[in-house]
């Protein structure tokens, strides 16, 4: 598998879309450039990165005030993928889109207990249920190429 063709596991037409992103402080800067209304939600993935659920329109706005990732969400240069000694790339982006699988139902857990305060909150838990769908795809796709 060339990994990683995240996108052939997402469509491209959605409402919401993801942007990923690195800031030290993310909450401070989201305050700071009134980024506020541009941002439906944030998780936060590690190593200082954070996967956005944006409105399509305002990718440019915080493109001017964050560091972004997107083109290297889970693909080949994904920062996340740094290996351990020894580790195989697939052994590794294995590990690394399953902890990301883990992490995003997480959020959709928390997310669903919270009491729906927003009217953003139905777009939220859509894009929460396709991300959720198509990194679960991109897992299996994985292990199946692992196993052969």
């Amino acid at each position: 598998m060339d990994p990683l063709l995240f996108n052939q596991y997402l469509g491209n037409n959605r409402t919401i879309e993801t942007m990923r992103v690195e800031s030290e402080n993310l909450p401070a800067i989201i305050e700071s450039s009134n980024l506020q209304s541009a941002i439906l939600y944030y998780i936060p993935l590690g190593q200082n990165q954070f996967d956005l659920a944006i409105w399509p329109c305002n990718q440019s706005v915080i493109g001017q005030n964050l560091q972004d990732y997107t083109h290297f969400r889970l693909i080949n240069e994904d920062p996340l993928f740094l290996g351990y000694p020894g580790e195989s790339r697939l052994h590794t982006v294995g590990r690394v889109v399953e902890t990301i699988l883990t992490i995003y139902e997480n959020t959709k857990a928390h997310v669903e207990e919270a009491p729906a305060q927003t009217k953003q909150y139905k777009f939220v838990m859509q894009w929460l249920k396709e991300e959720i769908e198509g990194i679960t795809m991109l897992l299996s796709a994985i292990r199946s190429e692992a196993s052969t």
